[in-house]
This record gives C-alpha cells, sequence and structure tokens, in this order.
C-alpha cells in the first residue's frame, strides 16, 4: 500500500511540475511580447530603412520568387509522370 502512494504523489508532483513548467513559459513569452516599441531599435523589420536592408528585402523576394517556380515546375512533373504510370503498378 505504502509503494503505492510513492508512484500516486510521485505522478501528481510530475504534473504538478509539468504545469508550473508551462505556466512560467507562458508568463516569460506574455513579458517578452509586451515589450515597448522603444525598447526595440528596430522600427518595422518590414519596412527596410537603410540600404543594405532594402538590397537583402529584394533578394530574399527574388529567392523566394525563384524557389517558387521550381516547386511549382516539380509539382508539375510529377503530376505528370504519375497519370502516366497505370493504377495497377502503383
Amino acid at each position: 500500500m505504502r509503494n503505492k502512494r510513492k508512484a500516486d504523489w510521485r505522478a501528481v508532483a510530475a504534473r504538478v511540475t509539468g504545469v508550473l513548467v508551462i505556466l512560467v513559459g507562458i508568463l516569460l513569452a506574455a513579458g517578452l511580447c509586451n515589450a515597448n516599441p522603444s525598447d526595440n531599435p528596430v522600427p518595422n523589420i518590414f519596412k527596410p530603412e537603410s540600404t543594405p536592408a532594402d538590397w537583402v528585402f529584394h533578394l530574399s523576394a527574388f529567392v523566394l520568387a525563384i524557389t517558387g517556380v521550381i516547386f511549382c515546375g516539380r509539382c508539375q512533373l510529377a503530376r505528370i509522370c504519375r497519370n502516366k504510370v497505370p493504377p495497377a503498378e502503383r
């Protein structure tokens, strides 16, 4: 009977510890999200102000466009190849 109580308390302690860790994590995340704009030296990450930031933004948009075209082409090729294989061999 005594071993069962120890096991029960261990399970309860493990759950309480897990809940406390999650609660502390949520509170820390809420504190980080509640920062003032004056604390952040970057006014807006989506509005580049300097020339290097503007160049990096345009380069990232270009890379994203190229990878999007490659992804769409690969999906189309996969669809074409899949349609050529008879259903019995899939």
